[in-house]
């Protein structure tokens, strides 16, 4: 595994445990719903990173 692939391993994990602590949570708050669609953000960001380092062959 090299270290764009490690980052991105990384970064999902990070993404996944926080979505998964404000699932768990079963609020429904506003703040809830904010951090639901921060995370949801930040998954498509990573898979636009992977995207790009695989057209680069850094993968």
């Amino acid at each position: 595994m090299n270290l764009y692939e490690k980052n991105i391993k990384d970064l999902r994990e990070i993404v996944n445990e926080l979505y998964s602590h404000v699932s768990s949570v079963g609020a429904y708050s506003n703040l809830a719903t904010e951090i639901e669609r921060s995370c949801s953000n930040l998954t498509q960001a990573i898979d636009e990173y992977e995207k790009m380092i695989k057209e680069k062959d850094l993968l």
